[in-house]
C-alpha cells in the first residue's frame, strides 16, 4: 500500500513501525495508563466500601455477591463492540464517552444504593457497560501508534496502570465514609477528560483505513484461530484469580485473618505498579539486546505470571498469620505484572492492526468468570464460611491457563492468513485515532 505521507493519512505498515514520535508515542501510552487506572480505582472502590456497606444497610453474603457479580453484566455487553467502536470512531474519543458515563454512575452509586437493591444492581450495570470500552480502545490505540520495540513496556505499563488505580484506592477508601469514596473516585474520570482535550496525541489528519468490521464472519475466523485461543483461554483463567482478589480479598482478610485496616492491601498493588513497567523493560531488553526470540519472551513472563500464582493460592488459605498472608498477596501481584508483557501483549503481536477487536472478543469470554465468582463465593462462605475451594479453584485456573498459552501461542501476525487484511483492497472504513 502506498503511504501517503505528504496527505496526512499514515498506512498500517507506517502506523506498525512505529513512524509516530516518541513523545506522540508516549503521550498515547500515558493517556491509557490513566485511563485505566481510573477504570481499575472505580472498580475496586465498591469492594472497599462492601464492608461498611454491608454493616449500615444489613447486607446478607448472597446480596454482596451479586453486588458485585451485577458490574461484570454490562461490562460483557460492550466487550465485543467496543474494539470496532473504537476503530471505526477513534479510540480517544470512544475512552473520553465511556469516561464521562462510568463517572456519572460511580458519582451515583450512594443515590442508587439509598433506593434499594434494584437500583444499585442497575447503577452497577451500568457502570459495567461504560467501563467496558477503556481496555479495547486502550489497546487499539496502542497498538497502533507504538512501536514494536516499546511494546512490552507499553503493555506492561497499561496494566500496572490499572494496579495504581487499585492502589491509590486502597490507600484513600478507608480515610473516608463509603459515600465519599464513590463521590471522590468518581471526579477522577473528569480529570482525565480534561487532559485528554489539552493533549497533542495523534489526530485525526494521522487517520488511516481499516478493513476490518463487527461481522458475524470476522468473529467466527477470530474464534477459529488456535493462535488466538491461546491467548483467550489464558486471559479467561486469570480473570478468576484477579477478579477474586480485587472484589473479595479486603472481605477475606477482615473475616478470617481480622485485618481491621484493609488498606493493607496497597502494599502488593504498590509493588505490582512499579514492577510491570520493570518486566516490560525487561522483556523488551531480552528481544531487542539479547535476541531472545520474542514468543520464548512471552511464554517466559506468561509462566512466570501463571504458575507463581498458581502455588500461591494453593496454599493461601492454610496461612493464619496476617504478615505472611500480605506478602503471598504481594508476590501475586509481583507475578501478575509479568502478565502485561507476557500475554497480555500478545493480542498487539498477532493481531497488530486489531488488537482492540481481539481483546474485546477475549475479555468477553474472560468475562463469563465474573459472572459466576460472586454468587459462587458468597454461596461458599455462606455455606460453611470455607475459603478453600474457592483459592484451589484459582490455581487450577491459573495452571490451565499457563499451559495453554506455553503450549500453543504464536507471535507471527495471523491477519492475513485468516483473511482480515486484504492488503490492496480498496474497499476500506475510516479509523480515526482520536
Amino acid at each position: 500500500m502506498e503511504s501517503r505521507r505528504g496527505s496526512g493519512v499514515r498506512t498500517q505498515a507506517d502506523l506498525l513501525d512505529g513512524q509516530y514520535s516518541s513523545k506522540q508515542q508516549w503521550t498515547v501510552v500515558l493517556l491509557c495508563v490513566f485511563a485505566h487506572m481510573a477504570n481499575q480505582a472505580d472498580r475496586v472502590v465498591m469492594s472497599i466500601a462492601l464492608v461498611p456497606m454491608s454493616h449500615e444497610l444489613g447486607l446478607s453474603p448472597f446480596e454482596q455477591g451479586w453486588i458485585i457479580s451485577s458490574f461484570a453484566y454490562g461490562y460483557l455487553l460492550t466487550q465485543i463492540i467496543a474494539g470496532p467502536l473504537a476503530e471505526r470512531h477513534g479510540p480517544g474519543r470512544v475512552l473520553c464517552a465511556a469516561l464521562l458515563g462510568w463517572s456519572i454512575t460511580t458519582i451515583s452509586t450512594p443515590i442508587a444504593a439509598s433506593n434499594g437493591l434494584l437500583v444499585l444492581y442497575f447503577v452497577r450495570v451500568c457502570m459495567g457497560f461504560c467501563e467496558g470500552f477503556c481496555m479495547p480502545s486502550s489497546y487499539t490505540w496502542m497498538s497502533r501508534v507504538v512501536s514494536v520495540s516499546r511494546r512490552s513496556r507499553s503493555f506492561g505499563m497499561l496494566l500496572s496502570g490499572g494496579s495504581a488505580g487499585q492502589l491509590l484506592a486502597y490507600l484513600i477508601c478507608p480515610q473516608l465514609d463509603w459515600p465519599q469514596m464513590f463521590l471522590l473516585f468518581g471526579l477522577l474520570g473528569l480529570v482525565w477528560i480534561t487532559a485528554y482535550h489539552f493533549c497533542q496525541a495523534p489526530s485525526e489528519k494521522d487517520a488511516f483505513h481499516a478493513p476490518l468490521c463487527a461481522s458475524t464472519g470476522v468473529y467466527l475466523k477470530l474464534l477459529k484461530s488456535r493462535a488466538l485461543w491461546a491467548v483467550f483461554v489464558p486471559q479467561m483463567m486469570h480473570s478468576w484469580g484477579y477478579m477474586l482478589l480485587g472484589s473479595w480479598l479486603p472481605t477475606y482478610l477482615h473475616r478470617k485473618l481480622k485485618v481491621q485496616n484493609v488498606g493493607v492491601v496497597a502494599v502488593p498493588l504498590l509493588l505490582s505498579s512499579v514492577l510491570g513497567p520493570t518486566w516490560g523493560a525487561f522483556a523488551d531488553y531480552l528481544h531487542q539486546q539479547r535476541g531472545v526470540p520474542l514468543l520464548r519472551v512471552r511464554r517466559l513472563l506468561t509462566a512466570v505470571g501463571t504458575f507463581g500464582p498458581a502455588v500461591i493460592f494453593a496454599v493461601f488459605p492454610y496461612v493464619a498469620s496476617q504478615f505472611v498472608a500480605l506478602l503471598l498477596v504481594c508476590c501475586i501481584y509481583v507475578c501478575y505484572g509479568c502478565l502485561g508483557s507476557g500475554v497480555f501483549s500478545n493480542h498487539a503481536d498477532i493481531l497488530p492492526t486489531h488488537a482492540g477487536t481481539a481483546f474485546g472478543l477475549g475479555n468477553t469470554i474472560a468475562t463469563i468468570p465474573g459472572l459466576a465468582i460472586g454468587p459462587f463465593t458468597a454461596y461458599l462462605i455462606a455455606k460453611n464460611d470455607d475459603w478453600t475451594p474457592v483459592f484451589h479453584i484459582a490455581a487450577l485456573c491459573s495452571v490451565i491457563g499457563g499451559s495453554f498459552f506455553c503450549l500453543f501461542s504464536e507471535v507471527e501476525p495471523i491477519e492475513k492468513r485468516l483473511g482480515l487484511i486484504p492488503c490492496d483492497s480498496p474497499r476500506r472504513s475510516s479509523t480515526v485515532l482520536l
